[in-house]
């Protein structure tokens, strides 16, 4: 399989900031041709058999201009 080189690759873990504030980190993998990662959170925790990861207490409200970083990279909303 090719697998692009450059600054990012699988395996990688990158920390997420949403507002300045550390919310998780996520691990890079390649679905096909793509390098993609995922942090997810669930408002629904439905008991023991969930593995679902409930949103951290203090995690910032997202909303418009609210400034996230992925790793290195960045945006505002």
């Amino acid at each position: 399989m090719y697998q692009p080189t450059g600054y990012f690759f699988s395996g990688q873990e990158l920390d997420v900031n949403v507002d300045y504030v550390f919310v998780g980190k996520m691990m890079l993998r390649y679905v096909g041709f793509d390098l993609q990662g995922d942090l997810e959170f669930d408002t629904n925790i439905d008991g023991a058999n969930d593995d679902s990861v409930p949103f951290p207490e203090d995690f910032p409200s997202v909303e418009r201009g609210t400034h996230v970083t992925v790793g290195y990279l960045g945006c505002s909303l």
